[in-house]
């Protein structure tokens, strides 16, 4: 199987596995998505496949020049030509720059690709998201202690709080949208991600009015951790 080199996304045959520029260990064409290897913009080496949702799919990716390991969320290839997708695309981007909380997946740049289209480059976060950060204690018999469940849901709650503040609701919360890392000095930090969905609203003398959506319909998230009122529409 051919590899490529993740900081300048040379390719070179499967017996070789160092980049002879770089020294850098070749990772395999193919085996963790269909696009590792490609260079966005000629910034942006895709290494591995992260997840993938409704509209984008995410990798693990290098800058070429920084060196710094980045997350990139690339629009679904169907959705190109969807006027109203690419619309929702940047305009999740745009949300997250105006939420500034360390509790939130920063977003560091979007742009195009002319052959693989709208991209998001966003902090990758290193740990598990909270569904799997439970699974795992539990597969331990393991259960989370008292303090630090209320820690985690206080850190959340300070993300949606300046998310709030800035008219950004959301709509899809959910253990699998929020990432559980572990800090320097031992302690759990929550970040909120994927705001795919998320809700802009506009200043009005009362606060702030929501608007509609760019996609879809005016509900959205995950049935089983939506309101009642939101099911509703």
């Amino acid at each position: 199987m051919e590899r490529f080199c993740p900081r300048c996304g040379a390719r070179f045959p499967e017996d070789r596995d160092f980049c002879p520029e770089h020294g850098v260990k070749l990772v395999e064409v193919g085996s963790s998505g269909e696009l590792c290897g490609v260079v966005l913009k000629d910034k942006y080496v895709l290494l591995s496949l992260l997840g993938e949702g409704s509209y984008g799919i995410v990798y693990r990716a290098m800058h070429k020049l920084m060196g710094m390991e980045v997350a990139v969320k690339i629009l679904k290839p169907h959705l190109h030509a969807d006027e109203k997708a690419r619309r929702q695309f940047i305009k999740e981007a745009k949300s997250v720059t105006l939420i500034r909380s360390k509790h939130v997946v920063q977003t560091f740049d979007v742009d195009e690709d002319e052959k693989y289209g709208l991209f998001i480059v966003m902090e990758l976060t290193k740990g598990m998201n909270l569904k799997e950060f439970v699974s795992s204690l539990r597969s331990e018999q393991q259960d989370l202690p008292l303090e630090m469940v209320i820690d985690l849901a206080i850190q959340i709650c300070d993300a949606l709080q300046e998310a709030h503040d800035n008219g950004i609701v959301h709509r899809d919360l959910k253990p699998a949208n929020i990432m559980v890392q572990r800090a320097k000095d031992g302690s759990f930090v929550a970040k909120v991600m994927d705001f795919g969905v998320a809700q802009v609203a506009r200043p009005s003398e009362s606060g702030f009015t929501m608007t509609e959506t760019s996609m879809g319909p005016s509900w959205a998230g995950t049935p089983a951790y939506m309101s009642p009122e939101q099911c509703k529409g």
